[in-house]
């Protein structure tokens, strides 16, 4: 397998783990870093595997029933960038929104550094507006 599919890989299997009901946290262990960087989360969450784990149990309770697929991923020197769609309902508050069992679809485009077949850094980008809109707020009226 050369390095791009084995970055591809290790992508595939943590984006499996934060999927569907409960987080394998077990896997979190197995492909981040410990010193994994999440660039979209404020500086003092940003506190390596345990702050992308909190994260992802957070999120776990806003948004259930979550499937993600991967739509187009491309791998090159050690950086996998993908277009995700996020399917998930729901069921906590987000952002001033209380939960209403809404499903959602969500376009993410998300890009991972892998090193020695970990993931080191992490960038993503969400349509968070066409979300909001999807939970029946919008704020362009």
């Amino acid at each position: 397998m050369s390095s791009s599919a084995q970055d591809i890989a290790v992508f595939r299997r943590y984006l499996e783990a934060v999927s569907g009901g409960d987080i394998d946290l077990e896997v979190l262990d197995e492909t981040l870093a410990e010193d994994v960087v999440h660039h979209g989360l404020p500086e003092e969450d940003r506190s390596g595997r345990a702050g992308m784990k909190a994260q992802q149990e957070s999120f776990g309770s806003i948004w259930a029933d979550r499937d993600i697929e991967i739509e187009d991923v491309v791998a090159s020197d050690g950086l996998v960038a993908a277009r995700l769609l996020l399917t998930a309902r729901h069921v906590g508050e987000f952002g001033g929104i209380e939960a209403s069992g809404t499903p959602v679809q969500v376009e993410i485009m998300a890009f991972a550094r892998i090193e020695d077949g970990r993931i080191s850094e992490w960038w993503e980008v969400a349509d968070v507006l066409g979300l909001i809109e999807q939970l029946g707020v919008s704020p362009l009226k």
